[in-house]
């Protein structure tokens, strides 16, 4: 008799085996967010010689690394009309194929600005899936639009916009481009001169990956004029590492005067930076710098 027990135990431990076996290649299937990796960081540079022409920059991303977020940086504006005054104002951040961060700009003022183009690569499987939005901004001066878009599946990891470039007809301000929720990604224009029509478009880059926190921080833009002020937010969570950012500063209410534009939002070693400058002596506004960190 106990020997008999003894093969049916043996057996009934055989059957639970058999079924362990056979659920493995199940778990197996279960799909897991993208880890994070190294970042690898490629620029590319534009230098804009003549007032209303574009200086326009590309940079691609290095072997077979892809593109999951970008920035830019321009010379420190010094906005006025008169001797000394100089403005690249960039009306394009965005994503191009898979591995390329492409940034567009207008000497809306001035001559001899430099601009950078800044884009951030992963080893990835996978491109990022891109999601896009346009509106039509309001047609009388000094008016804001804003405009959003939302991913279809997965996370918004980073985002980007493009407007019409300024020109005698008319011109636009980009005050903001930022992550506005765990899919979503928001922009916002001040148009400041002429009657031409002009649009927003905003964009957004998606994957499944795994929680994305926010760190920001907020600092006060003032006068003089052409004084440029950095926003630094403090470091990523414990196991997380910032992979992409971006920028809100107040919309343009009096236009150009006494206002903050943006110059710079890109990476610097482990934080993401955002700068703004003061367009008078008057100007008392601020900038916001926001920074999305993941493992």
């Amino acid at each position: 008799m106990q020997g008999r027990s003894a093969v049916r135990i043996l057996a009934a431990f055989a059957a639970i085996a058999a079924l362990s076996v056979a659920a493995a290649p199940a778990q197996a299937q279960t799909k897991k967010p993208i880890a994070g990796g190294k970042l690898k960081t490629a620029t590319a540079n534009a230098r804009q010689v003549a007032n209303l022409q574009i200086a326009s920059a590309t940079a691609e991303c290095p072997g077979k690394t892809k593109a999951v977020a970008g920035g830019f940086a321009t010379t420190p504006p010094l906005v006025q009309n008169g001797p000394g005054g100089h403005y690249l104002n960039v009306y394009e951040s965005q994503m191009i194929g898979n591995d390329q961060w492409r940034v567009s700009a207008v000497q809306y003022r001035g001559a001899f600005d430099n601009l950078t183009a800044y884009v951030y690569c992963q080893k990835r499987k996978k491109a990022l899936s891109q999601v896009s939005n346009t509106t039509l901004l309001p047609g009388s001066n000094n008016a804001t639009g804003f405009t959003d878009t939302q991913c279809n599946k997965g996370k918004v990891l980073s985002g980007g916009f493009a407007t019409e470039p300024p020109t005698l007809a008319g011109g636009t301000v980009v005050n903001e481009s930022r992550r506005v929720s765990k899919r979503e990604w928001s922009a916002s224009a001040t148009r400041v001169d002429g009657v031409q029509v002009r649009t927003l478009t905003t964009y957004a880059y998606c994957a499944k990956v795994s929680k994305i926190k926010q760190r920001s921080r907020t600092v006060p833009v003032l006068g003089p004029r052409g004084s440029s002020h950095k926003a630094t937010p403090k470091k990523c969570q414990k196991k997380s590492k910032p992979r992409a950012g971006g920028f809100t500063v107040p919309p343009l209410t009096t236009g150009l005067s006494n206002a903050a534009v943006v110059h710079e939002s890109r990476l610097v070693g482990n934080r993401w930076i955002a700068s703004a400058s003061a367009t008078g002596n008057g100007t008392n506004s601020s900038v916001t710098s926001y920074q999305y960190c993941r493992t």
